[in-house]
């Protein structure tokens, strides 16, 4: 199996990890109330990361197919996704914390970034080796001939 294809498998595992773990918390004098990333935004991410993973198995490894493009894409929205949902509830933090209850954003939502990131540069590694190389040559004047000067 080829290296961006492996990372591209891997990433879609992380984003599917990430998207059932925590997303937030929310700790109160009464206690401490945990938000799954099924109970909100995950559940799209669960969606993108189920599709990276077909995409990953059904990778031929041919350069330039649409399904490259399609990964890239997906892990994208993924990440969106998760980045959007960590600042809104990094936000909503900020505005909650005093002495009597805090709240902060959970550990999927950094997995699920992390996941999205690595998906992402796995199918582009190969829409960039699909790129033409177009090498420059420098032309250089024979010996024989004047160059003028």
């Amino acid at each position: 199996m080829e290296s961006y294809r492996k990372q591209l498998l891997i990433g879609a595992i992380v984003i599917l990890v990430g998207s059932i773990m925590p997303w937030g918390r929310v700790t109160t004098v009464f206690g401490t109330m945990t938000i799954n990333g099924t109970e909100g935004d995950g559940v799209i991410t669960i969606v993108l990361g189920g599709i990276l993973l077909l995409v990953a198995l059904a990778h031929k490894g041919t350069p330039g197919k649409l399904y490259s493009v399609a990964g890239v894409v997906l892990a994208l929205i993924a990440l969106y996704v998760s980045g959007a949902t960590m600042l809104r509830m990094g936000g909503a933090a900020a505005g909650i914390d005093s002495e009597y209850a805090s709240a902060g954003v959970g550990s999927g939502v950094f997995v699920t970034i992390v996941g999205s990131i690595l998906a992402a540069i796995g199918s582009s590694k190969k829409i960039a080796d699909a790129a033409p190389e177009q090498d420059a040559e420098v032309i250089a004047p024979d010996a024989g001939t004047d160059v003028p000067t």
